[in-house]
């Protein structure tokens, strides 16, 4: 197989493995299911973790089929706009506020997107910020 050119693919290492993007944003199907996968498995593990705190509500459709493995919530009692700014001054996680742009029928919703090589540790740290957000 032949090197690709700077200019026809962009390589990014994840863990071990090294995926090839073509410029028109696809992947090798083999190294897209393996990402889709990854990130799928996070968004329903911190899903789980996240059941049962007061007013949290997943907005995403999280089917195989639907899903990609971002996911947006909302906490009942608590604007999207606080969660996403107290997630990024106090505990230095960025997420994306979707009521600055209108998230139909939403609007109040977060927008996460795990990172393929997040930590186990770095999902416990996730939900427990957000329980404490929903705590005050």
């Amino acid at each position: 197989m032949s090197q690709p050119s700077e200019d026809n693919a962009l390589v990014l290492r994840l863990s071990a493995d090294v995926v090839l993007f073509r410029r028109d944003g696809l992947a090798s199907s083999s190294a897209s299911s393996r990402l889709r996968a990854r990130l799928m498995h996070l968004a329903l593990e911190w899903q789980a973790m996240a059941r049962d705190i007061k007013g949290f509500r997943v907005l995403t459709p999280m089917t195989a089929e639907r899903s990609f493995g971002f996911c947006a919530f909302a906490l009942d009692d608590v604007p999207s706009k606080v969660v996403a700014e107290r997630l990024r001054k106090e505990f230095h996680i960025v997420v994306q506020n979707k009521a600055a742009r209108p998230y139909l029928p939403y609007d109040n919703a977060v927008r996460v997107t795990p990172q393929p090589f997040a930590s186990r540790a770095e999902i416990q740290q996730f939900v427990a910020a957000l329980r404490v957000i929903a705590r005050t």
